[in-house]
């Protein structure tokens, strides 16, 4: 991957547990603006382009599988701006 950079938000150790990233080419990197880390499931990307600058969102999804605390926990952060 040393063609590309990992912008990544989640735990310090590598665990399979959540952790969000974007995954850019090295030529675009002049291009970004701002990388905002969130928390270990939410994370932000603001890339410059000739007319607009855009904001690219990533947000870990629960599972239908997943029980109902971990539903709700996310569900009541999600109502709050980021």
């Amino acid at each position: 991957m040393k063609s590309h950079i990992l912008f990544y938000s989640g735990k310090e150790k590598c665990t399979i547990e959540f952790g969000v990233a974007f995954v850019v080419n090295r030529s675009m990197k002049r291009n970004v603006l701002d990388f905002k880390a969130v928390d270990d499931r939410k994370c932000i990307l603001r890339i410059k382009t000739k007319f607009h600058n855009l904001h690219f969102i990533n947000m870990h999804a629960l599972t239908e599988d997943k029980d109902e605390i971990g539903h709700g926990s996310l569900s009541s952060e999600n109502g709050r701006s980021i």
